[in-house]
């Protein structure tokens, strides 16, 4: 039986530092729903004891679900990546325990695409009648609108 405790995905510290070299494999699931991106996440790692230094290591795989920043659809992507850090006393501390989860969640958003596209070629929606453009034309008018342009329109005629 293991004499560490891992509450949610919190680890205590104090077992980590019983002695050098001690290490403390953990896996868990970890899902976020900010504004409009769920998320959800499997994470498998050790913490590990250097010489009275936490390290943790980390391998993530998430998936995202939102929606297309042109067009609104449904996207679906996925990315992984490995979290190494030294743990010192910071925020993620709380007394003796480690927020584990906490971490995970500031690394999925630091690795998050800035825009989500369905496509790289994604057409988007028509400014005027909010139309798919990447399941045809629409029926607008494309002539300009704003009369503040109809000078450089005279240009090309």
């Amino acid at each position: 039986m293991n004499n560490y405790i891992i509450s949610s995905m919190k680890i205590d510290l104090i077992s980590l530092f019983s002695s050098d070299g001690f290490e403390i494999p953990f896996n868990f699931k970890i899902s976020s729903k900010e504004q409009a991106l769920d998320i959800t996440a499997d994470v498998v790692g050790i913490l590990k004891n250097f010489s009275g230094m936490a390290h943790l290591e980390a391998d993530v795989g998430v998936v995202i679900n939102t929606q297309c920043a042109r067009c609104l659809e449904p996207v679906k992507s996925e990315i992984e990546f490995t979290i190494i850090e030294k743990v010192e006393d910071d925020e993620n501390l709380d007394g003796s325990l480690l927020d584990v989860g906490n971490i995970v969640l500031q690394n999925i958003h630091l690795n998050l695409p800035i825009r989500f596209v369905c496509d790289p070629n994604c057409k988007g929606l028509c400014p005027k009648c909010g139309a798919n453009l990447n399941n045809g034309l629409c029926k607008c008018d494309n002539e300009i609108v704003d009369e503040r342009f109809s000078v450089l329109k005279k240009l090309l005629d």
